[in-house]
């Protein structure tokens, strides 16, 4: 039974439970646990630590794992098992220094490219990811121009709205937690300049961009992590 510790950096809402993901601690790549339910959802029982908490993005967990599960549009997939996962630390960011050597580690894995997923819609169409499987399904980025546009008052739907060089981007946020801190705002776009909140550095914000499951015929990109340092 293969045993990996994981860098969390996206924590997502997934049909009825979560989608966990983050980069193998042993320097082989991204990685997305995933459980034998329909589309692979976290149920709470499957993604809580021993200790009853859930994963934050930037704490490091272990897992144990059954096999692989590669998908055409999520080649990342690995089956959990039934053990508990375990809290091993976090990246402190307590001091200036702490904080900026996160800030340089995450520029560094972060993509320079413009194209996510090697192309710049929102979506990709799961007839061609049969014929042609992406090679990698989650990536960290350093979004440009900034802003979050939240569209319905009574249910918000949060948008992304960001460029990659000259590219725009307009994308679903399914973070849970960065969706609890600013859902209650009213409808409208908002820069990121002007988000206050705790734990919040609208300067220093990177998105894990995940690709989702089959939707009416595609895969959508989605902001899963929101990471502010």
């Amino acid at each position: 039974m293969p045993t990996f510790q994981i860098l969390c950096l996206a924590n997502s809402y997934k049909c009825q439970g979560r989608c966990i993901a983050g980069l193998r601690r042993d320097g082989k790549g991204w990685i997305r646990p995933v459980s034998s339910h329909i589309h692979g959802a976290l149920s709470p029982e499957e993604y809580q630590l021993a200790n009853q908490a859930e994963p934050k993005l930037l704490d490091v967990i272990e897992i144990d794992f059954i096999r692989a599960l590669p998908e055409v549009h999520q080649p990342e997939n690995w089956v959990i098992s039934k053990t508990p996962w375990r809290f091993i630390s976090c990246f402190e960011t307590v001091s200036l220094a702490q904080k900026q050597a996160v800030r340089n580690f995450l520029n560094d894995i972060a993509i320079v490219k413009p194209h996510i997923f090697s192309d710049f819609d929102r979506k990709i169409e799961y007839s061609s990811l049969l014929a042609y499987p992406v090679t990698s399904s989650l990536v960290l980025i350093r979004p440009e121009k900034l802003s979050f546009k939240i569209i319905s008052p009574y249910k918000p739907k949060i948008k992304a709205c960001f460029y990659l060089q000259e590219y725009h981007y307009f994308l679903p946020v399914t973070d849970p937690n960065f969706i609890a801190k600013i859902q209650h705002l009213p409808e409208g776009n908002y820069p990121v300049a002007e988000l206050a909140f705790p734990e919040f550095n609208p300067e220093y914000v990177f998105f894990t961009i995940s690709l989702g499951e089959p939707y009416l015929g595609y895969c959508y990109k989605l902001a899963a992590g929101v990471i502010s340092i």
